[in-house]
């Protein structure tokens, strides 16, 4: 989670507009069912792990602010929502990312190279083998 840490300290020293929290949806033996509310509220249960880490970051007050839908400073999104989207000044984290193939990984990063506007920086990290290969991997970070 550190570089959770690391994109809520570019957010607070105004380095990106926004965080944009992503991850597949991936549940256990245990089903959760069917959840109320909006896409937000759904994936609640899934963001936890990256909301703790946002929270010690960026404190309750300012952490609860950021994620109003009408500021939009810390959004969160299934990775099945991240194809097509326009990324300008923000940290895209991608959590559990040894759960995306690399087909899904590819989709997703040549979507957001067309799209992005400005300096990106993307991160990779426990990435399975075959898709790390696929991508040539050479580091964990890569500009786009």
């Amino acid at each position: 989670m550190d570089q959770c840490g690391k994109g809520a300290e570019a957010l607070i020293h105004k380095d990106v507009e926004r965080i944009i929290v992503t991850r597949p949806v991936l549940q256990a033996d245990e089903d959760l069912g069917f959840l109320p509310g909006d896409i937000a509220e759904k994936f609640a249960p899934y963001f936890r792990p990256v909301y703790d880490v946002l929270l010690k970051r960026l404190g309750a007050s300012f952490m609860q602010y950021c994620l109003r839908p009408e500021i939009g400073k810390v959004e969160i999104a299934p990775f099945a929502y991240m194809r097509g989207r326009t990324f300008e000044n923000a940290v895209v984290i991608l959590d559990e990312a040894q759960n995306v193939t690399a087909a899904q990984m590819k989709n997703v990063f040549d979507a957001i190279r067309r799209k992005c506007h400005g300096h990106c920086q993307w991160r990779y990290y426990a990435m399975r083998p075959a898709a790390r290969r696929a991508f040539r991997i050479e580091r964990c970070v890569g500009t786009l």
